[in-house]
């Protein structure tokens, strides 16, 4: 083995001891609930569609991503989706929340991850997840 080799095999091996070490933190998040819960109906908001827009991104084929559909509910790219399109959705949501479970909104909010997670088809919005439309009335 060379030294060039020696050094890709390190660096490769420490690769992948990071990526197994972010992996583990991750998990352990998502199993502890290290998030923390929704702190008003806005950021729930804001997160329930922010994870709608990971999993809308993450399933639909890249070449219907351009279709104006898609475009004109999710935007062109999951930034817009998760700023200039989820804004107008949210705007509202205190007001519109007049039964607020963080409780409930919070184990929505670990349902959607599991769900962006998992392949595609999978429940993948939270009118699938029942704490979702219980957490906010």
């Amino acid at each position: 083995m060379t030294l060039g080799a020696a050094r890709f095999d390190r660096g490769l091996e420490c690769t992948r001891v990071v990526s197994i070490f972010i992996l583990a933190l991750y998990c352990l998040q998502m199993a502890c609930g290290g998030t923390s819960p929704p702190s008003s109906p806005t950021d729930f908001c804001r997160r329930e569609t922010a994870a709608t827009c990971d999993k809308a991104f993450k399933c639909v084929p890249v070449d219907q991503q351009t279709d104006p559909s898609f475009i004109t509910l999710f935007g062109s790219s999951v930034t817009e989706c998760k700023g200039a399109k989820t804004d107008p959705i949210c705007a509202d949501a205190e007001a519109a929340c007049q039964t607020w479970n963080p409780s409930l909104a919070q184990t929505c909010l670990e349902k959607l991850a599991t769900s962006v997670a998992q392949p595609c088809g999978a429940p993948s919005t939270s009118a699938q997840i029942p704490e979702c439309t219980a957490a906010c009335r």
